[in-house]
């Protein structure tokens, strides 16, 4: 298992990725990525999620960017992987919910573009549920 948190500076080789959160509803969403699972030609990487609440207001989307991996083979076009993730949610701080999906991906490069971009497709989920964890800490001041 690889730490993906480790940067070596002859390796400036990274994976960035992001996830975007979308909220449809009327109410401000509340959440905190609970697990992050990252693997890449093969290759488990050990992510530690920062476990800090973050908001997504009514009719927006918000940018969570995963935590850069480092591989031990140069990035290029045709490489998979697989990310799964686990979102606690809420907007009423008595009653959390959840979000588990898994997607797998692909590297690719745009035609006259420099760099390499991920295409991806869901293999599992999302799937909606209540928070089965214990519940985060909520300020009451903004649950």
């Amino acid at each position: 298992m690889k730490e993906a948190t480790a940067f070596s500076p002859e390796r400036l080789n990274g994976l960035v990725a992001s996830v975007q959160l979308k909220n449809p509803g009327k109410s401000r969403v509340l959440h905190i990525v609970q697990d992050i699972g990252i693997l890449f030609q093969g290759v488990t990487y050990q992510v530690t999620p920062v476990r800090t609440m973050n908001v997504v207001h009514p009719d927006e989307i918000a940018a969570f960017f995963i935590p850069t991996i480092y591989p031990d083979v140069k990035l290029d076009i045709g490489m998979i992987g697989e990310l799964s993730m686990l979102i606690e949610f809420w907007s009423v701080a008595a009653e959390h919910d959840s979000v588990k999906l898994k997607v797998r991906f692909e590297t690719y490069r745009v035609q006259g573009q420099e760099g390499i971009a991920i295409s991806w497709v869901y293999v599992e989920g999302p799937i909606y549920g209540k928070w089965k964890g214990l519940p985060s800490p909520v300020d009451a001041k903004t649950a």
